[in-house]
């Protein structure tokens, strides 16, 4: 009997701690896999204006993107295929503004890039690993392009908006 007593107290003693280290490691990860994430409830009026212009301004692209430049409190969108930079009526350059100060709060999260493809519309990220999507038709399966091969995480937020980030754990 105390050997039995004896050997129910060494494995609860051996396993309690790794059990702990297991659930701080689930919380960590969970917590990092979408710490770049985009203030989208807070800023949801900017992002729909923005991402309203793109579908009109931009429809049945496929692959296209728009380069975000900002320095000097100036924010330029630049289109690569046409070599310019575009102009946008003044609500939309308004809302491109929050969105770039103030939509991504991870100080690694710097807003860089739209990405437009059949429908889909994304706010990327400068690092790559996480984009602010709207896909109204499919579940998002890619963050950057749909010839990637990463492994990715993706939460729903409603109305075909979704976070989507890669996951590197």
């Amino acid at each position: 009997m105390k050997k039995r007593m004896l050997c129910i107290i060494i494995i609860v003693v051996i396993l309690m701690p790794i059990c702990i280290f297991v659930g701080q490691l689930m919380i960590v990860n969970y917590n990092h896999i979408w710490k770049y994430c985009a203030n989208y409830e807070e800023y949801a009026d900017e992002f729909n204006l923005v991402k309203d212009y793109i579908e009109a301004e931009f429809p049945n692209e496929t692959n296209k993107y728009l380069s975000i430049n900002s320095y000097g409190g100036r924010l330029k969108v630049y289109d690569p295929d046409t070599k310019e930079y575009l102009q946008f009526p003044d609500d939309v350059k308004s809302a491109l503004y929050v969105i770039n100060r103030n939509g991504f709060p991870d100080k690694d999260s710097n807003f860089d890039i739209i990405r437009i493809h059949k429908g889909r519309i994304s706010f990327g990220i400068e690092n790559g690993q996480y984009a602010l999507v709207f896909s109204p038709n499919n579940k998002p399966k890619w963050v950057n392009s749909p010839d990637e091969d990463n492994k990715i995480r993706v939460k729903s937020i409603g109305d075909g908006w979704y976070h989507v980030t890669i996951n590197n754990w």
